[in-house]
């Protein structure tokens, strides 16, 4: 653990490497600080037999941060995994669609919301996958919590009810069927969703196996003892632009070769809802 500072803790081990991306999320009394990177690609196996209109998908401008707004609050939601394919099949449209079909809902507690979304996409996911818009789903990366291998995650932060909360919906698959999962992440807490070996390259771990390398230290935008939103959009943006970096690249090729570009970030407080801190250069239009 880097540390506890006042009510926050920067808990470095929550960092997940099931997709080539990099988002960060950070809560505390001020509120939720989310950031990501813009870029999208294909994996090289895509890439390989990838059309030049397909491979006109690829962006280092994609916006992977979303809101959600609701009669019972404020949400922000973010992207990771497999989320685009060439053969038609698109998550962000599907969520941003099951969003919207069950927003007249009033949902009385955070769950109901959640399980209600992630039975519906992942319906679809399986649909996509019976349709062929959405190619045979890997078995190469590291398996997810719950045994499976990823597909890809929704992770959601904001106030449900003025009550702050913080989400998680893993898609996954055994043998080709996808199936979802709810964790619920500690708040008051730093979470990294990217590249384990450029963190502890930043940060070291908190066993002191892993220790800093030096080479990173323009990137360690260290919690200070009062977090502001000023103080977390330098911190989470070293930690993606490290992820971005020619460093990054050296140490953590597989992921980071995926990450970097325009990074965009949102606040949500409990008075002044979402907001951008860094808009995406480009938003998806419903």
């Amino acid at each position: 653990m880097l540390g506890t500072l006042g009510q926050h803790s920067v808990m470095p081990r929550n960092t997940s490497e099931n997709s080539m991306t990099a988002i960060v999320i950070v809560h505390s009394a001020a509120g939720f600080f989310i950031a990501a990177d813009g870029k999208l690609t294909m994996d090289d196996k895509s890439r390989h037999k990838a059309s030049l209109q397909n491979l006109a998908m690829e962006t280092e401008e994609q916006q992977k941060i979303f809101q959600v707004a609701s009669p019972r609050g404020t949400l922000a939601y973010a992207v990771r995994g497999t989320v685009r394919d060439p053969l038609g099949f698109d998550l962000m449209k599907i969520t941003e669609t099951q969003i919207k079909a069950i927003s007249a809902r009033r949902f009385d507690e955070m769950y109901p919301f959640l399980t209600s979304l992630g039975g519906r996409v992942n319906k679809e996911i399986n649909e996509a996958r019976r349709r062929g818009t959405l190619e045979p789903f890997s078995e190469e990366s590291q398996k997810t919590r719950t045994g499976g291998w990823p597909i890809a995650y929704l992770h959601f932060c904001g106030y449900f009810k003025k009550e702050p909360c913080l989400a998680e919906i893993e898609f996954s698959h055994r043998r080709q069927v996808s199936q979802f999962y709810i964790h619920w992440p500690m708040l008051r807490a730093t979470h990294f969703y990217g590249s384990e070996i450029v963190r502890q390259n930043m940060y070291g771990d908190e066993t002191g196996t892993a220790h800093p390398d030096s080479r990173f230290a323009e990137f360690v935008k260290g919690v200070p003892p009062h977090l502001s939103f000023e103080n977390a959009q330098q911190f989470t943006r070293g930690y993606i632009e490290a992820c971005g970096s020619q460093l990054g690249l050296e140490v953590d090729k597989p992921f980071c070769k995926a990450i970097g570009e325009h990074i965009h970030m949102a606040t949500i407080t409990p008075s002044n809802g979402f907001a951008w801190a860094i808009e995406p250069l480009w938003k998806e239009i419903p």
